[in-house]
């Protein structure tokens, strides 16, 4: 896999900062999604539960100071917690 050396080195000069970057304009996306809800018919609202996943993994890249190798491997919790949101009818 050609990617792989980038992993197994340092990250890469600037990446945390784009990975920062990234994360703000995301949070920003989603919060305003969320500020809509009221207005979102409801029969339109699973398509949006994948804001539940990216607010997940936001929490995560946080968790490691944006650091791409630090972050930890996929979990059962993140399906569950697509489940839970859905069944509450939230995003």
């Amino acid at each position: 896999f050609p990617y792989t050396p980038l992993f197994r080195s340092a990250t890469a000069p600037g990446l945390k900062q784009v990975i920062e970057q990234l994360v703000i304009a995301a949070e920003k996306h989603i919060g305003g999604a969320r500020a809509l809800r009221p207005d979102i018919a409801k029969e339109a609202r699973p398509g949006l539960l994948a804001a539940t996943l990216a607010t997940a993994y936001i929490h995560s890249i946080r968790r490691v100071d944006f650091e791409p190798r630090d972050l930890p491997a996929a979990t059962i919790s993140r399906p569950v917690r697509l489940l839970v949101a859905s069944l509450r009818r939230r995003f």
